[in-house]
């Protein structure tokens, strides 16, 4: 069903993000995250951090070859939506729980790929 048919209009999932607030689009993740969470506050309510990891879903499709991104090319895609400080913090993380994974077999490289299963879980959907 068409979505005007439907009446029911998908909003982006970070829509709202830049204005500043959070409008409970990501509500749906926190059960997602739940059972293997640390904290209540596990799911980042931070515009920029979800702005960022746009940006990161954005460049992998604009950029991405099957080489993968280098870092400095992801920071480069990043630049206009957090500062460098901001960017390494949220790569960091972004890295250790699998978002992006360096390409295998050549860590020296410095080369990432976006992991498909961040894409099923809705970052950079709309």
């Amino acid at each position: 069903m068409a979505e005007q048919e439907s009446g029911f209009e998908q909003g982006d999932l970070f829509d709202g993000a830049a204005a500043g607030y959070r409008d409970g689009r990501l509500d749906f993740v926190r059960p997602f995250v739940a059972p293997v969470a640390s904290t209540a506050g596990a799911v980042v309510d931070d515009p920029v951090s979800l702005q960022l990891a746009e940006a990161i879903h954005d460049a992998f499709g604009d950029l991405a070859s099957d080489r993968g991104l280098a870092r400095s090319e992801i920071a480069a895609a990043c630049a206009s939506v957090a500062s460098g400080e901001a960017f390494d913090a949220r790569f960091q993380v972004f890295v250790w729980l699998g978002m992006l994974e360096q390409v295998r077999g050549k860590a020296y490289e410095g080369r990432y790929v976006f992991s498909p299963t961040s894409g099923a879980a809705g970052v950079g959907e709309g």
